[in-house]
């Protein structure tokens, strides 16, 4: 899970997309805070941040 994170290093970027698709599936995520809802979906995001990072490379 920490490893995740330290792979997408541009932060802002790809939180805004995080959140885009986990409103979708979990509308939990979004009105809890960024940082509460970075680790909380971090392994349903495993592939999807995957998948976004090589979207934006």
């Amino acid at each position: 899970m920490l490893l995740v994170i330290p792979k997408p290093i541009p932060m802002p970027m790809p939180i805004r997309y995080r959140h885009r698709h986990v409103a979708t599936p979990t509308p939990t995520p979004t009105p809890t805070t960024t940082p509460t809802a970075i680790p909380i979906p971090t392994p349903t995001l495993l592939p999807k941040s995957r998948s976004i990072a090589l979207s934006f490379l």
